[in-house]
């Protein structure tokens, strides 16, 4: 009959599909044993909640440092992978032999944590389920300038029990702020950021630090507003006496790398003072922030040696 084959066929599709489906509760049961297990292993692993973090883990490569400076070394299960990297964070040289993870549920639940730290944008599904599960997590917005970062380090100190060596760290921060000011030129000496990729800095936190050393930041007048973009013609228009160009992974071939090798642009940086701080200095809130205002009030000073406050 025509079509009958076609019609035995869709049938028998039809009844496969059907002997298929006895399997989805078999999997749904392995799937429900799963979270049982995790739940269970997270109410046993949450202590109650005001006691001093004895098992502390952190999932962000911010909070990573802030952890590593304000901790004690035995209150540290784990951080991620990023802050054990010298490329990425300032602190790699404290994480030597801890163990990292790259926030994964399944990672940090065995570990038993009864703090977790985190940033605003970390590993979210990780930090939610965390949260549903009732351990506690400290979750940290960016610091958008240096009193946030002072704010950020006296609230991880509390949290770690470490009050007082949040405070002192506070206290040389400030005093370290008002000697960079203090010796800044009277002058403002124009200043350009150029990163991989052309990328510049305008308004924001390193915007601060130039600020606080006495450079110009030539990209706000050009209303760019944090990492805006920026060609190498207008770089050569503008014509900053201190190029700062930070170093990431120069040796990485990239086309964001080459735009660095440009020959108008090395050309260009022979003439000036030349600031090339790393980029594990300059990516995250952290004290490692006043060593590259430090720099920039050395090139500063350097480039305008006649105006000396």
């Amino acid at each position: 009959m025509p079509g009958g084959k076609a019609h035995g066929q869709a049938w028998g599709c039809r009844r496969r599909a059907r002997l298929a489906w006895p399997q989805a509760p078999a999997r749904a049961g392995r799937w429900v044993a799963t979270g049982v297990a995790i739940a269970l292993t997270a109410l046993l692993a949450s202590p109650p909640q005001g006691l001093a973090a004895e098992r502390v883990v952190s999932l962000n490569l911010c909070t990573d440092q802030l952890l590593l400076l304000l901790a004690d070394r035995e209150q540290i299960v784990s951080i991620s992978w990023l802050g054990a990297d010298p490329e990425e964070s300032a602190y790699a040289h404290l994480a030597e032999h801890l163990p990292v993870n790259y926030g994964q549920v399944e990672q940090i639940l065995p570990l038993a944590p009864d703090l977790v730290l985190a940033g605003s944008y970390t590993a979210p599904f990780t930090v939610a389920l965390l949260e549903r599960l009732g351990l506690r997590v400290l979750t940290l917005p960016p610091a958008t300038s240096l009193d946030m970062l002072e704010t950020h380090i006296l609230t991880v100190a509390a949290a770690l029990d470490q009050a007082p060596r949040g405070e002192q760290l506070v206290a040389e921060l400030q005093s370290r702020r008002a000697a960079i000011a203090a010796a800044a030129p009277t002058t403002p000496t124009p200043a350009l950021v150029v990163r991989a990729g052309g990328f510049t800095a305008g308004e924001g936190l390193t915007h601060e630090l130039m600020t606080l050393a006495g450079l110009d930041n030539v990209a706000t007048r050009l209303g760019l507003d944090r990492w805006g973009s920026l060609s190498v013609e207008t770089l050569l228009r503008t014509r900053p006496e201190v190029l700062i160009i930070p170093r990431y992974r120069r040796n990485a071939p990239s086309l964001a790398n080459s735009l660095l090798a440009h020959p108008a642009l090395a050309d260009f940086a022979d003439t000036r003072t030349l600031v090339e701080p790393s980029s594990a200095q300059l990516g995250c809130e952290t004290p490692a922030l006043l060593d590259v205002a430090e720099a920039f009030g050395e090139a500063a000073r350097a480039s305008r040696p006649g105006s000396q406050p």
